[in-house]
């Protein structure tokens, strides 16, 4: 009977009848509902006055209940005052809740609520994900943190296939989330998520995102997934296979000795080429200078990181898949995983980039480690062959038993591995723990090391977890 469009004094008379406000919260929303007649000013103003009870019960009772893809700017901005002021009274899984349905009901929340509104939003927002109680955090106008992640873009808007929840829910412990959102500001990071049995439990964007990001070499290990995936299609034979079956100019001396095997193992024989103008990055044609180059010494005598050896999988692959390499990895990955951002990077030739630099998300490179965490199924569909995971992740030969077949494999603490790129630009994963780590960052910065202290802080991160109920993304 309490609607919210039925006036100031009705909703007063409600929130009395119903017994949910004190007589010190009686007075202060009668003074609120007079010095102003929007919802959303008033829920602010009873928030600056500590008032959160009153502010979340006219915020709900001022919101008409958006079913739509999109609310009214006053809305949203009422919605993100009830998000603050149920965090603040220590509310979380309503708060959550509340944040889920302003996320899903406000596409464009930067733009409509406006400044001051985004500050509260970000405070909160931010510590849930981080499961800080409210007490341990002071408003926006006591203070202005530098490392307070800036408003989520719009690709991690919650589309409910990675869905967010209050770390406190998942049995984490929620002090090394802490430490490891402080280590992702310090260490420059642009962005970090955590993933925790599919849930989200922590996702911090640093001041200076901007989106498109690239994967950097972690591209490298998504190849990976692709040369698995083409081998149980039939579509490739073995690893074992020599270039040579695929590439007419690599049948000749060392050239013909060098298989699938070696290259993603780092151990064809080709160099670490140094010197950029020699480089794979700066060539406008990537697959002729690759196929132009010749092992310098003997295949599977040597084991060196080379960009160009993982380039030299492009025309391979495209030969294997019977179409470019990046619109089978579109059709039969990415795809499948609802993945809206991401994409092979091609060059001026349309040749697909193998050795990095992918166009992608925190977020969905995030659901790409959750599918391969899984043993390569994303809710219930086999993508990937667990087979072939569990090979990818383990050494591939005896010269660095850190490398398996385009993953990296010897992580300081066992049953992990990652894939790894420049600038840290990496995504770890724990499947006996089912945690994934993303961490990505555009540019070159001063800053602390991410790596050794974030192998310290996985080692505790699951301490304390428990085992909650499998979700529906599992």
């Amino acid at each position: 009977m309490c609607r919210a469009r039925i006036g100031r004094f009705l909703i007063h008379l409600c929130l009395i009848g119903l017994g949910l406000t004190s007589r010190a919260t009686q007075s202060t929303a009668q003074s609120a509902m007079r010095n102003d007649t929007n919802t959303a000013a008033r829920v602010t103003q009873l928030i600056r006055l500590k008032e959160f009870d009153a502010a979340v019960k006219i915020g709900r009772l001022g919101l008409a209940n958006p079913r739509g893809t999109l609310a009214r700017p006053a809305e949203c901005r009422t919605l993100t005052g009830v998000v603050y002021a149920e965090w603040a009274r220590n509310q979380q899984v309503r708060a959550t809740e509340a944040l889920s349905l302003l996320d899903r009901t406000c596409r464009n929340v930067n733009v409509e609520i406006g400044r001051g509104y985004l500050e509260y939003l970000n405070l909160a927002r931010a510590a849930l994900a981080a499961g800080t109680p409210s007490r341990e955090v002071r408003s926006p106008e006591a203070t202005r943190v530098s490392s307070e992640p800036y408003a989520l873009p719009p690709s991690a808007l919650d589309d409910g296939l990675l869905p967010r929840v209050a770390p406190g829910a998942t049995g984490l412990d929620t002090s090394v989330l802490l430490l490891h959102r402080d280590l992702c500001a310090r260490s420059n990071a642009d962005a970090c998520v955590i993933v925790h049995k599919g849930r989200i439990v922590q996702e911090w964007y640093g001041q200076m995102y901007r989106e498109p990001m690239h994967a950097m070499s972690s591209t490298k290990s998504i190849t990976g997934l692709l040369v698995g995936m083409l081998l149980a299609e039939g579509k490739l034979r073995s690893i074992d296979e020599r270039v040579c079956t695929f590439l007419a100019d690599w049948c000749d001396g060392l050239r013909g000795r060098v298989t699938l095997r070696h290259l993603m193992s780092m151990t064809a024989g080709l160099p670490n080429i140094t010197d950029r103008r020699r480089s794979v990055g700066f060539a406008n044609d990537k697959n002729a200078l690759v196929r132009s180059l010749t092992p310098t010494s003997e295949p599977g005598s040597q084991w060196a990181y080379s960009n160009e050896g993982v380039q030299l999988l492009s025309p391979i692959l495209d030969r294997a898949a019977g179409e470019p390499i990046h619109k089978y990895a579109k059709r039969k990955l990415f795809d499948p995983l609802g993945l809206q951002h991401t994409r092979l990077m091609v060059d001026e030739k349309l040749h697909a980039w193998t050795y990095a630099d992918m166009i992608t998300t925190p977020r969905e490179l995030a659901r790409i480690g959750v599918m391969v965490a899984q043993k390569g199924v994303w809710r219930g569909r086999r993508i990937v062959d667990a087979s072939w995971i569990e090979l990818s992740a383990q050494p591939s030969q005896q010269l660095n038993d850190q490398y398996g077949l385009l993953w990296w494999t010897a992580m300081p603490h066992e049953q992990r591995f990652a894939a790894l790129g420049s600038l840290n630009t990496d995504v770890h994963i724990m499947p006996d723990r089912e945690i994934v780590v993303v961490r990505m960052q555009r540019k070159a910065a001063q800053g602390n090391p991410y790596k050794p202290d974030a192998y310290e802080l996985f080692s505790r991160l699951s301490e304390k977890a428990v085992s909650p109920r499998t979700t529906k993304n599992q």
